[in-house]
């Protein structure tokens, strides 16, 4: 019997900022972020309890370090998400319907990775 590994769901996200021209694109925005929040919860419930941790979105502050102890540009992650699948295609099913997954437009890109047992 396989036993259960947990892959962790890093969600990116290419640098987008929302800029407001009247009160119908402030409209729009809001209406397309009730679309998302509503994504959110579908994709949430259709995992189930393969979601161990819902996760969070990072803050917009960001800094990388290197080896040397310089610094480097850091990459534009944006939150992330645990699920628990047994493989990594398990993983990626799980990933169907997620919503940044659902534009089809080529900005969001979701990385699946699995976690080491230690």
């Amino acid at each position: 019997m396989a036993t259960s590994k947990a892959a962790s769901v890093r969600l990116i996200r290419s640098s987008r900022r929302n800029a407001f021209r009247s009160r119908a694109d402030a409209a729009a925005t809001m209406t397309t972020a009730a679309k998302t929040l509503d994504g959110w919860g579908a994709w949430m419930e259709r995992t189930g309890l393969a979601l161990l941790d819902m996760g969070a979105p990072f803050a917009p502050a960001r800094t990388a370090v290197v080896d040397n102890g310089s610094e480097a540009e850091a990459s534009d992650l944006n939150g992330y998400s645990i699920v628990e699948a047994e493989d990594l295609q398990a993983a990626r099913t799980l990933a169907d319907g997620h919503p940044f997954l659902t534009d089809g437009n080529g900005k969001f890109t979701l990385e699946i990775f699995e976690l080491a047992e230690m």
